[in-house]
């Protein structure tokens, strides 16, 4: 099995309203949006986190469930109506659902890859 990539959250304020995150293949931390990994995807989540797809393609998303709940079931929240051309934004994730027992979240994609890309932001506080 290949490793999954990561996906680096950055802090978004209204000073820095750049501020966005990578899909990482090594320990780059350049700001923007990289193509997604076909072997999936983690993130650091803290429950405020919010993924942005830019899908060039038909694609799907799974955000991987990692805790079963009060019944006993895992649940993945899928998302399977991106079409090429389109910007998404999907989050946040609850930290007690999708974290793993190190704080990751998972994500799975499918369809059509080659051309899609994801970032992660994490909304910071409002100043004023």
């Amino acid at each position: 099995m290949t490793a999954e990539s990561s996906i680096v959250v950055f802090t978004t304020s209204e000073a820095d309203t750049t501020a966005v995150a990578d899909i990482t293949t090594g320990n780059s931390t350049t700001a923007g949006f990289l193509q997604v990994d076909v072997n999936g995807s983690n993130f650091s989540n803290d429950g405020t986190v919010l993924l942005i797809v830019n899908a060039a393609a038909a694609t799907t998303l799974t955000v991987s469930g990692q805790v079963k709940c009060r019944f006993g079931v895992l649940h993945d929240r899928t998302y399977t109506a991106m079409t090429s051309g389109h910007s998404y934004v999907f989050g946040p994730f609850a930290i007690s659902h999708f974290n793993d027992t190190t704080g990751l979240a998972h994500v799975v994609w499918g369809g059509t890859l080659s051309t899609t890309s994801v970032c992660a932001v994490k909304p910071g506080p409002i100043l004023g």
